[in-house]
Formats: structure tokens, C-alpha cells, sequence
């Protein structure tokens, strides 16, 4: 793979750290916050609790055009969305934040050891 552009637009800063050593090897600040638009529809209400379906729209906050070898760093949600889409973009990371994710003792994220894509 040639030289990539990675862009962070989630609303805080991305750690990469090594899987091994848990060290940090790079750090993404946010440039921007993508986001989904969302409207949601009432579907019942179970207990005097009310149950709604989350129906998502546009993606926003992203540069219009993809580019050659640049990447944008995204919510899982975002990149959820993007996948649903007749056309997605090719463009989009997700950091993972699986199991392979560093964790501190409170069970906080301290840093993601890769992406995932959608």
C-alpha cells in the first residue's frame, strides 16, 4: 500500500498503541466530527416506558469528494450507516474497539490496536 492519509473525525483524539507492549505508536486529534442525522419514530410503550426506532439519514461533517490514499476516522455509527448506504464511501476507519482494544483497570479505552471498516 502506498503512503495513506489518515483524518480523525471523531470528537476526541484516536490512540494507536502496540499490541505487545501497549505502548503508544500514534495519535490522531480530531479535525472535524462526522455524525449521522437521526429521527426517531415512536413504535410502543412497554410499562409506561416508551420504545422508539432510530431511523438514520445523511452523514455529515465529512469532505464531500474522497481522495486517492486518504482515510477518515469514524464513529462506529458512522461507519454503520455508511455500509447500509446503495453507494459507500471506501474511505472510512473505525477504530476497534474490540477485544483487542487496551483497557485501565476502570475498564476506560485507553488506545485501539487497529481499524476495522463496514
Amino acid at each position: 500500500m502506498s503512503h495513506v492519509t489518515i483524518r480523525n473525525y471523531t470528537p476526541h483524539s484516536i490512540v494507536i498503541v502496540d499490541p505487545v507492549s501497549g505502548e503508544v505508536t500514534r495519535r490522531f486529534e480530531s479535525e472535524g466530527v462526522a455524525r449521522v442525522e437521526e429521527t426517531q419514530r415512536h413504535v410502543c410503550t412497554f410499562d409506561g416506558v416508551e420504545v422508539r426506532c432510530v431511523i438514520h439519514g445523511d452523514i455529515t461533517g465529512l469532505p464531500a469528494d474522497e481522495k486517492t490514499d486518504v482515510y477518515y476516522i469514524v464513529s462506529m455509527v458512522v461507519a454503520q450507516a455508511n455500509a447500509r448506504l446503495l453507494c459507500p464511501r471506501v474511505d472510512l476507519l473505525c477504530p476497534d474497539t474490540g477485544k483487542s482494544c487496551k483497557r485501565d483497570e476502570r475498564g476506560q479505552i485507553v488506545g485501539v490496536t487497529g481499524f476495522v471498516i463496514y
